[in-house]
């Protein structure tokens, strides 16, 4: 509702796309649709994408601030139900694991989304935007469905230890590397036989 309300195209808008977008990149403007705040239209700044970017950036507290508030919770119920039950080291290690993994997991979407989109806005509202950092922006959300499941896959040891295990049986088909491969085998195999897991 916000882009479609207050940061939704106008014609100062469209006049500064034309004086520097479409210079760069050849094309209509009535084949563009975009949104976003221009804050300084005649010079002077302009209070209603101000607004918008007001509630834009509400929108990402509210998403850190639960993520937040709910990473805490959580944290909290898994180590007092681990401390109350009596549970083997194996299951003690792996409840430590995806509660690892939940945290990274938690950090990529900060790292990824928010920091860039509130740089981005930050240098907006100081009148210091360029294209990079638009260009960033969408490099990074891109990025966010790939890098997501990494956390998981390299921290949960039953996770890391198939992968390496697929890397290791591909790998064998080189001969320049099967000294290599041969002591990452050893290395996973004694980890999978220290922790339990196969």
């Amino acid at each position: 509702m916000i882009c479609l309300t207050i940061l939704f195209h106008t014609p100062e808008k469209d006049e500064f796309l034309r004086k520097t977008y479409l210079k760069r990149y050849p094309g209509k403007l009535e084949d563009l649709t975009y949104f976003g705040p221009y804050f300084y239209p005649n010079g002077s700044l302009d209070w209603k994408p101000c607004l918008g970017i007001a509630g834009c950036s509400l929108l990402m507290n509210v998403s850190s601030l639960t993520m937040i508030f709910y990473g805490i919770k959580f944290y909290n119920r898994i180590n007092n139900l681990v401390r109350s039950t009596s549970q083997s080291s194996l299951h003690r290690s792996l409840h430590s694991q995806f509660l690892m993994a939940l945290i990274v997991e938690t950090l990529v979407p900060v790292f990824l989304m928010h920091i860039p989109a509130a740089v981005a806005y930050t240098a907006c509202f100081l009148n210091m935007s360029s294209e990079i950092a638009g260009n960033i922006i969408t490099m990074t959300i891109a990025l966010y469905p790939a890098v997501d499941p990494l956390p998981t896959i390299f921290i949960i040891s039953s996770y890391r230890n198939a992968v390496l295990r697929f890397i290791a049986n591909r790998l064998k088909q080189f001969s320049c590397v099967q000294k290599a491969l041969e002591s990452m085998t050893k290395a996973v195999a004694s980890e999978a036989n220290e922790t339990g897991v196969l």
